[in-house]
């Protein structure tokens, strides 16, 4: 029993380098496993009823709503759509704002390691279907414990990889876009936008910047007394003198 056990780990491994050299050897068999995602930011003139409106469109489109988060400076909603209506999605999205600050459209490859799992699945599904042959012809408890140890490593095996190619397809299936509103808050009378919480942001970053700065240049002072407290002290005592 444990000479076919050994056997059907050889012809496992040489069946798993097998299948995966020839998925490497002709890609073009197979479709291209390609997950799309999408990140956008727009100003938009309120946030009334924007979320549910573009819901309603999302939902139009075949797709979901996953996450929205909204503050006083910022509504950011993530969904997913068909990835084949990706583009028809950020137009959806633009039609919504005044105006689009950035969009930014990215496509990640995972068209070599889903050849790769898919050849694994297949000679992992085989090496089972052969322990579990081994399993019924078992006449002995201990042949069959050994056997058993096998097939649960085998289908702990099986279930991760099935598990990682379902993800691969379902997000090359569906495509993620992350669209983030800011609001029009008020105009200047040259017909610019002005963002008075933008420039109070940073107004607010550039007081902590000089707050830090002060603050470490007495902690230099202070740790340095040692050295140019005594000069001061001599020099102050001469001039009084």
């Amino acid at each position: 029993m444990k000479t076919l056990l050994r056997r059907c780990g050889a012809l496992f491994g040489c069946g798993l380098i097998f299948m995966s050299a020839c998925g490497r050897a002709a890609p073009e068999a197979i479709p291209r496993v390609l997950i799309r995602g999408a990140t956008l930011r727009a100003l938009v003139d309120t946030f009334d009823g924007l979320e549910a409106t573009l819901g309603q469109k999302v939902s139009a489109l075949g797709g979901f709503t996953t996450s929205s988060e909204l503050s006083d400076a910022s509504l950011t909603v993530v969904f997913r759509v068909p990835a084949a209506k990706l583009e028809l999605a950020l137009s959806e999205v633009a039609a919504l704002t005044r105006r689009v600050d950035t969009r930014q459209v990215r496509a990640d490859d995972f068209t070599e390691e889903y050849v790769d799992l898919e050849a694994q699945r297949k000679n992992l599904t085989a090496t089972r279907d052969r322990l579990l042959l081994l399993l019924e012809k078992a006449t002995k408890v201990d042949d069959a414990l050994e056997v058993n140890r096998g097939l649960t490593e085998v289908q702990g095996q099986l279930e991760r990889l099935t598990g990682r190619i379902k993800f691969l397809e379902q997000g090359a299936a569906l495509s993620t876009v992350t669209a983030t509103f800011y609001p029009q808050t008020t105009t200047s009378l040259d017909g610019t936008d002005w963002r008075p919480l933008e420039v109070a942001r940073v107004a607010l970053r550039s007081l902590l910047s000089v707050v830090q700065f002060l603050a470490s240049a007495l902690i230099v002072l202070v740790v340095f007394a040692p050295l140019w407290g005594p000069p001061v002290w001599f020099i102050r005592r001469r001039g009084r003198r």
